[in-house]
């Protein structure tokens, strides 16, 4: 038999640190809201998962509007560890702070994306239509709107996917690119959706000392 290769050790050693740091304690997980948004399912899933190798300890959820908010609560106590996606374009700001570390990662899948409207809706075809869309998966916005029309919507950025999706049903924006979670909490309509992906989570801890 082959013996664990150091992929393997490490992060089987990672794990280990991540259970001991939860063992027999109540603790606050950060991550990004509001309810619905790929970052809370995988919260909700690490929470569960923690649930079940440790259940003298308990992960409590703690939801910001913003990743920034997330950092500085992690810095000033507020939270015991944030929950950080791979995707997030400000995750270097985690990694390089001399009192934080990375505790934990992992893959988990996000829900399906894709472009929806209010129900009975339609996108509208005489005007430019506005669409929310978070920075992160501008990309993905980018790819699904040539199946739609031609041209391109007006960007109202959001916060998150979830945020997208509230504007859109507050009447905010003709159309917004959001998750499968989002969509189905709100009562909205796919007009067009691609299958998920995996994304890698980090699990961030704050340090007394700086490294």
């Amino acid at each position: 038999m082959r013996s664990p290769g150091p992929f393997t050790q490490d992060y089987a050693a990672s794990h280990d640190r991540l259970t001991a740091t939860v063992c027999d304690r109540e603790l606050v997980l950060g991550t990004l809201g509001p309810a619905g948004t790929s970052s809370h399912a995988a919260a909700l899933m690490l929470k569960e998962r923690m649930a079940e190798l440790n259940p003298g300890g308990s992960l409590h959820l703690r939801l910001s509007a913003k990743f920034t908010e997330v950092f500085g609560a992690l810095l000033d106590g507020s939270i015991d560890l944030a929950l950080v996606p791979s995707a997030y374009h400000g995750a270097t700001a985690f990694h390089w702070h001399p009192r934080l570390r990375l505790l934990f990662h992992f893959a988990s899948p996000t829900p399906d994306y894709g472009l929806v409207v209010r129900p009975g809706s339609r996108v509208p075809s005489g005007r430019r239509p506005t669409g929310a869309v978070m920075a992160e998966v501008r990309v993905v916005l980018d790819d699904l709107w040539p199946r739609v029309q031609p041209g391109s919507p007006v960007v109202v950025a959001a916060r998150s996917t979830a945020h997208a999706a509230q504007l859109l049903a507050d009447g905010s924006v003709d159309v917004a690119l959001t998750n499968d979670s989002a969509r189905q909490r709100l009562g909205l309509d796919w007009v067009t959706s691609r299958p998920g992906v995996a994304v890698v989570w980090m699990v961030f801890e704050a340090t007394t000392t700086d490294r």
